[in-house]
């Protein structure tokens, strides 16, 4: 696989329900599914919780690592193990909790590129 462009990371703790209902409104971005890759830090032991997640990422249509930090050490520290592994060129981060709508990873590409001037063909 290529390198991602976007890296998404998703910290949760214990919001399985929540957890789930964003990584499948995921499935829905307008952004190619190669254009990026998604990880889930899970703030936490692994549990039932991790369980049911690793499960679930196993049958989602894009890119999801699953790690956790072994203990609570809150939000920041989950975002930072995310940001540590991620390949993409630009992060994003989302809440568990977030409702992403459809375009909002190819509006980050798009943001990123807009100013960039890209060279034209010579007839």
């Amino acid at each position: 696989m290529n390198q991602p462009f976007l890296s998404v990371v998703v910290p949760t703790y214990k919001r399985y329900g929540l957890l789930q209902r964003h990584l499948k409104d995921l499935c829905q971005q307008t952004l190619s599914r190669d254009e990026f890759e998604v990880i889930v830090v899970q703030d936490s032991e692994p549990d039932e919780d991790y369980a049911k997640t690793e499960k679930l990422i196993a049958t989602l249509p894009y890119q999801c690592r699953l790690i956790n930090t072994g203990m609570n050490k809150g939000p920041a520290y989950a975002r930072n193990q995310g940001a540590g592994i991620a390949q993409g060129k630009v992060l994003l981060f989302t809440g568990d909790d977030c409702l992403p709508s459809p375009m909002l990873f190819w509006q980050h590409l798009y943001e990123y590129n807009k100013d960039k001037v890209f060279p034209k063909a010579v007839q």
